[in-house]
């Protein structure tokens, strides 16, 4: 599984990908730290099967993202990650059609290979 994580925190980006590298090696994590890098990204030939997209980016929201993806029709699910109290933005990414949802946290490593599956 081809997975483009949209994270602009290099602690964060580098714990995920040591989780996965540890629990799940079958899952290729490729980071991006920007809407635009992510952009430019998902318009990259051979696809991801999934986004793994931080709310609070340095060049805007995650939900940008997540409509775009959206509205283009591509073919991946999308996982949003929030910061804890982030309830209202979890409704919005959902009704914006985020297939599921991750709180940061050191917890969220243990579920975070079977919400990716």
């Amino acid at each position: 599984m081809r997975v483009l994580h949209v994270e602009d925190n290099p602690v964060d980006a580098d714990l995920t990908r040591r989780s996965l590298a540890r629990q799940a090696p079958d899952i290729v994590l490729e980071n991006a730290t920007t809407l635009a890098l992510a952009a430019q990204a998902l318009q990259q030939p051979g696809g991801y099967d999934l986004a793994l997209i931080d709310l609070k980016l340095p060049d805007g929201s995650g939900l940008e993202l997540l409509m775009r993806i959206r509205e283009q029709q591509l073919p991946i699910a999308v996982v949003m990650l929030t910061g804890s109290g982030d309830q209202d933005a979890v409704v919005v990414a959902l009704q914006a059609g985020a297939d599921d949802y991750l709180s940061k946290g050191l917890e969220v490593f243990e579920r975070l290979p079977m919400t990716l599956r």
